[in-house]
């Protein structure tokens, strides 16, 4: 457990060397004062930015994100209330989204596969219909209803037959 700690500090070092380094340029710390004067608590990172800081950094960010996304939430909370301390209440914390090229980890949902499990990737499409998963059960069971199939009741709730539904209007 001492390592992954060791690994996160290291990484939250990194990213706030990053951010300071940002400091010559202003573009971040603008963006940290707006989001603060917008009252929202959500950074988006260039990934041009990062690569251009350290191609290194930036390639472990995207095969191994679960080791970053913590420590960049981390030091933008720590930067950010270097701004205004007012801002963020108490176990409160500003996190990241991350926009730009993803190289070969844009990809559209057919092009998803099991080798990008536990990377980043930015997944391409168009949503054409969404809706909670409760409203989709409702939604299911009144079709069965409608179509008069048979359904057995099971821990409390009902089991359907396989169905496939399409996203399109």
């Amino acid at each position: 457990m001492e390592v992954n700690e060791d690994v996160m500090a290291a990484n939250k070092r990194a990213f706030l060397n990053f951010l300071d380094e940002d400091v010559g340029k202003g573009f971040y710390m603008k963006a940290i004062r707006d989001m603060v004067q917008n009252k929202r608590c959500r950074l988006i990172l260039g990934m041009d930015d990062i690569r251009s800081y350290s191609l290194d950094l930036a390639r472990r960010l995207i095969r191994n994100p679960g080791d970053f996304i913590q420590p960049i939430s981390d030091a933008l909370t720590e930067v950010t209330r270097n701004v205004d301390p007012k801002y963020l209440k108490e176990g409160e914390r500003v996190l990241a989204g991350f926009s730009g090229p993803f190289g070969f980890h844009k990809v559209t949902p057919r092009d998803l596969m099991s080798s990008f499990i536990g990377s980043m990737v930015c997944v391409e499409g168009i949503v054409t219909k969404c809706m909670s998963s409760s409203s989709h059960s409702a939604c299911l069971q009144k079709k069965q209803k409608k179509k008069g199939r048979r359904s057995v009741k099971l821990f409390n709730r009902l089991a359907y037959p396989c169905l496939i539904t399409t996203l399109s209007n």
